[in-house]
């Protein structure tokens, strides 16, 4: 899982994800009610802080649902997530990780 987790975080379209959406971004923390990003996640594995696979893949898809709620579809946000949680299936996929 953890591996899994760094290649997606070392994908090209994931840098927007890895770190906590700033607090100036205007609208974001009133629209989203539990905001998650990669980064937080691999803090939570290294800690040991997901006792079943189905957390940790709730905490990964909570990422895209958040982008995909405060982004407008086809924005450029919007398809990088689309293209990084692509990108994670298949990587956990090749891992034999599933939900």
């Amino acid at each position: 899982m953890v591996r899994a987790h760094d290649l997606t975080m070392r994908h090209a379209a994931a840098w927007v994800f890895n770190e906590r959406v700033p607090d100036d971004v205007e609208g974001y923390h009133e629209l989203i009610a539990e905001p998650m990003d990669l980064g937080t996640i691999k803090k939570r594995l290294k800690r040991g802080e997901y006792a079943t696979l189905r957390e940790y893949f709730r905490d990964v898809a909570l990422v895209w649902r958040n982008c995909y709620t405060f982004n407008e579809e086809g924005s450029e946000i919007w398809e990088l997530a689309r293209e990084c949680e692509a990108a994670h299936r298949r990587l956990c996929a090749e891992a034999g990780l599933t939900a």
